[in-house]
């Protein structure tokens, strides 16, 4: 029986998320995009009064499968499903009146930076690393990168990050405010005993706050994960593909 490539485990008010996909860097293809959708889809349904995202092994998320990408028939096609279908989780994860917070251990890049930024609250480990990584296979920001990643670090931090390959490593990312700890424990322990402790609050309450916080940003939003998935599809008749062929082939050589 294959794995589910994102689990969600509920207890005590608390939605568990966990990115299981470790040989693979918790990479998103199409069946995490589904799969964490679904979730989502779920989940608001029955909004918990928190939301752990974590990951197996020693990435939290490396971003879209590569892989997967190279070997689509049709590279347009494939960013265009795989982005609609990710954003829409996106914005169910959003338009939760839930606390989200996000454990990073180890590289979070690309769509796994964009999922990073997602949450409300970030703790990571000594050994995360934050980057964009779409400069290296031609593509452009997605889940959110181009929107949030400025807010939060600044616009100048981001245009770093973004055009000239930067990574930031843990303390950096505490000092920028892309993290709200660095633990030395699992930051997956971590989250969840603040995720436990939203549990003993006024949801109401937590729910307007975090929408007060926000701004009447729900609409831009998602117009900017719009833009995104079209500028994606558009960097897909350019060099991407070949840039992407490229990646992958070196992955697998790396592996073998």
């Amino acid at each position: 029986m294959m794995s589910d490539p994102v689990e969600l485990v509920l207890a005590d008010g608390v939605a568990h998320l966990t990115l299981n996909r470790p040989d693979a860097a918790n990479t998103i293809n199409l069946a995490v995009a589904r799969r964490f959708r679904d979730h989502m889809r779920n989940l608001e349904r029955q909004p918990p009064a928190a939301v752990v995202i974590a990951a197996r092994g020693r990435a939290f998320c490396g971003g879209g499968d590569v892989r997967e990408m190279s070997e689509a028939p049709d590279l347009s096609t494939y960013l265009d499903r795989l982005a609609k279908t990710f954003h829409e989780g996106l914005l169910l994860l959003a338009s939760l009146d839930a606390l989200i917070i996000a454990a990073i251990d180890g590289a979070a890049a690309g769509g796994g930076l964009g999922l990073a930024l997602n949450a409300d609250v970030r703790i990571a480990s000594p050994r995360a690393r934050f980057l964009t990584a779409y400069e290296a296979v031609g593509l452009t920001p997605d889940s959110g990168v181009s929107f949030l990643l400025p807010r939060v670090v600044g616009l100048g931090r981001a245009a770093e990050m973004s055009a000239l390959s930067g990574v930031m490593d843990a303390a950096t990312a505490a000092r920028s405010g892309l993290v709200a700890e660095v633990v030395e424990t699992d930051p997956a322990a971590r989250a969840a005993e603040l995720a436990s402790s939203a549990t003993g609050r006024s949801q109401a309450h937590m729910s307007a706050t975090r929408r007060l916080l926000r701004g009447d940003t729900e609409g831009q939003y998602a117009a900017a994960l719009d833009a995104e998935r079209a500028a994606l599809v558009a960097a897909a008749s350019t060099s991407a593909a070949s840039l992407i062929r490229r990646f992958a082939h070196r992955q697998k050589d790396k592996q073998s």
